[in-house]
């Protein structure tokens, strides 16, 4: 199989077309690295959103805790006037 010989200008043409094609590659490296790059950061953005759910979360439970002790301070002083009340009607008798 004899090789064909192309001229100057094929040849000029094709050396464009490989810088042409090695720009698109780069782009296609640039892209794929900011896309790595962003993954990353929305991995840490997720993770500190994470935390500050928990944070948030914390914060919420926060009154319904308070609300529920003064309600068994309430609950416990109300039983506890019952009893002494009970107590000292059973020593009247």
């Amino acid at each position: 199989m004899k090789e064909k010989e192309i001229s100057r200008q094929e040849f000029d043409d094709l050396k464009n077309d490989v810088k042409d094609l090695k720009k698109v590659f780069d782009r296609i490296n640039s892209i794929a690295l900011s896309t790595e790059k962003l993954a990353i950061e929305m991995k840490y953005m997720r993770e500190e959103q994470n935390k500050l759910d928990g944070r948030i979360t914390t914060i919420e439970e926060k009154p319904i805790k308070r609300y529920d002790t003064i309600v068994t301070y309430i609950i416990t002083a109300i039983i506890s006037a019952l009893l002494g009340f009970l107590a000292s009607m059973l020593k009247l008798k």
